[in-house]
């Protein structure tokens, strides 16, 4: 239940995020969090949120970089962020490793295949069914802060966020050689 509860908020970002943004332009999308179990829900303003909830705010600052594909090269998900950026800029100039943000906020998809590694953007965090703590991506993805981006992306005994080419999110072992998801201006 609380998997299909995040992939429902995956899609209300989606569209909350490409119903109100024009390419170039900043935008802030509320939301607030259950303290004791990390659940998140949308709302219109920062006022809304519930005694039991925390506020969030995802702020789209870096609108201008979007998704271009993915890079040509591949690596397991211990080999660094800058080596993920050189890898981009092999194949795409002035790109970079994508955020979750960067997929989620792409208006020109381009046509591509497979899935590579993406840097999360923490939004909030919660406790898993055990009372764990989790982060919560903003794909809507929650998990413990080391498995979405392979210990820092330095440890392939870890867990890392990936995405599709069809922009489905999921965590891949860090022993996976895939490419990375790359995005420029």
């Amino acid at each position: 239940m609380r998997k299909l509860s995040l992939i429902i908020v995956a899609v209300t970002v989606i569209i909350a995020f490409t119903g109100m943004l024009n390419k170039g332009e900043a935008a802030e999308i509320y939301g607030c969090y259950k303290k004791n179990n990390g659940q998140l829900r949308i709302v219109n303003s920062s006022g809304k949120c519930l005694p039991s909830e925390k506020p969030i705010v995802l702020n789209q600052s870096d609108g201008r970089y979007e998704f271009v594909g993915f890079s040509t090269a591949k690596s397991n998900g211990a080999a660094g962020i800058l080596k993920f950026t050189q890898m981009c800029q092999a194949d795409f100039p002035n790109s970079r490793i994508c955020t979750s943000v960067n997929i989620l906020t792409t208006v020109d998809v381009p046509s591509a295949s497979g899935t590579g590694w993406v840097q999360p953007v923490i939004v909030g965090s919660g406790n898993n069914s055990v009372g764990q703590p989790v982060a919560i991506d903003a794909s809507g993805i929650s998990e413990y802060p080391y498995g979405l981006t392979c210990n820092g992306w330095s440890d392939s005994s870890q867990e890392g966020l990936t995405v599709s080419a069809d922009g489905k999110f999921s965590q891949n072992a860090c022993s996976d050689v895939l490419p990375v998801a790359c995005c420029a201006p």
